[in-house]
């Protein structure tokens, strides 16, 4: 553990290409849990469902794995695009 004497302040400031600045909301937004994040709105799609996890990482590539096995026994053609904020979740298994 890093302490720091005394204790400093930080003041989250978004990036300049960021277009939603109100610092208020994201301070509340930030402080949502997980838990409340997971619970159904009345207005959700019947089969939309959140699951908020520390370690998304098995789950992606479980599922990358899985759709791509069931395209080819279907004889499809597979596609993804797989995001750069993310590159653990898949670099391991690309090298």
């Amino acid at each position: 553990m890093i302490k720091v004497d005394p204790a400093t302040k930080f003041d989250f400031q978004p990036a300049d290409f960021v277009p939603f600045k109100d610092k208020e909301v994201c301070e509340r937004v930030r402080k949502i849990s997980g838990k409340d994040l997971e619970k159904r709105e009345a207005w959700w799609h019947p089969e939309f469902n959140v699951k908020v996890m520390m370690n998304p990482h098995p789950v992606l590539i479980a599922t990358l794995f899985s759709r791509l096995k069931e395209a080819a026994e279907a004889g499809r053609p597979f596609s993804m695009i797989l995001g750069n904020p993310e590159p653990d979740t898949y670099i391991p298994w690309l090298s």
